[in-house]
């Protein structure tokens, strides 16, 4: 019969131990920082003193850090007139820091469109990727015919920029091309990052 307790004290001892150490190790590896879609961002939230236009099928691309590791949810883009159309793609940066063929896409924004005032539009994105603050991405706006103005921050290294027929309609799988730069240029666009 001491056996018995003793047998039993043993496992139901250890159990509770084990328990108390899963706790424990539980509250260590899940207390990382949080990204929240209110204050996380790649690309730039400040609403710029001087505008912009975009042109028709033309991509606009600033390279970019996240400020937090997590998953990308809602395209903001500043608007200065109204009617106008356009989609904010990202770009995973090889990381050479110049648009290139290995620059790949990694989500886009369905049609986001302005309306008479002069605020911040957004748009879902098609899938919600995970970006990470160790990568550099490529934040691309790409109007329709219709040449969306938004406003710009003076700050280097400037944009890219790239004139291809087609692509508002369907935005290209790498940023393959001839592209020139616009110096001093940070367009008002970001894409909200969550957990």
């Amino acid at each position: 019969m001491k056996r018995f307790i003793l047998i039993c004290f043993l496992i139901f001892g250890l159990s509770s131990s084990v328990s108390a150490i899963s706790l424990i190790g539980s509250g260590i590896s899940g207390g990382g920082a949080t990204c929240s879609v209110a204050t996380n961002e790649v690309g730039n939230r400040v609403i710029g003193a001087d505008s912009t236009a975009l042109g028709g099928d033309i991509l606009r691309c600033n390279l970019q850090t996240p400020d937090c590791s997590g998953k990308l949810y809602t395209a903001y883009v500043y608007a200065v007139y109204s009617g106008d159309n356009v989609k904010v793609c990202v770009y995973t940066d090889d990381g050479d820091s110049d648009p290139d063929a290995g620059d790949t896409l990694l989500v886009c924004s369905g049609e986001i469109t302005s309306n008479d005032t002069t605020e911040w539009f957004n748009g879902a994105l098609g899938s919600n990727p995970s970006v990470s603050t160790g990568t550099n991405y490529w934040v691309c706006l790409i109007s329709d015919s219709t040449n969306w103005s938004t406003k710009k921050v003076p700050e280097e290294p400037g944009q890219k920029y790239l004139s291809l027929p087609g692509s508002y309609a369907s935005p290209p799988s790498d940023l393959t091309g001839s592209w020139g730069t616009n110096a001093e240029r940070n367009q008002s666009a970001y894409i909200t990052i969550g957990d």
